[in-house]
């Protein structure tokens, strides 16, 4: 009788482990996956938030970090572009002008500058 109601008591508690684990498993694994996503540039990844204690709350944050850096990747791409516009406007090569030895140097302190010159002759 005490052999079987063990049995019971310890199948009942292997089951409720399984729940528990199971129930953390999850949310831990989506975790992982988003933030797997982001070390590989992929920020379009979301946690799926079913719970409002600290494992939920951690899935919030991630959800708006990718958020954060899916925008900061999008700016990123467009300073790139707008450099790669702006170089494409300067002069290719100094003109040549007998007598005078002429140059001319853009450094941009960031992707792109506000400054701009060409030649004129």
């Amino acid at each position: 009788m005490i052999r079987g109601e063990a049995l019971v008591f310890m199948g009942v508690g292997i089951w409720l482990t399984i729940l528990v684990s199971s129930n953390l498993t999850r949310p831990f694994q989506e975790i992982i996956r988003a933030l797997q996503g982001v070390r590989h540039g992929n920020f379009h990844e979301r946690v799926r938030v079913t719970s409002n204690g600290e494992i939920g709350s951690t899935g919030d944050v991630i959800n708006e970090m990718n958020k954060g850096l899916k925008e900061r990747d999008r700016m990123r791409r467009s300073l790139d572009l707008a450099m790669e516009v702006q170089q494409n406007l300067l002069p290719k090569i100094d003109p040549k002008i007998e007598g005078l030895d002429v140059a001319g140097k853009n450094i941009y302190c960031e992707e792109t500058g506000g400054d701009y010159y060409d030649y004129l002759y």
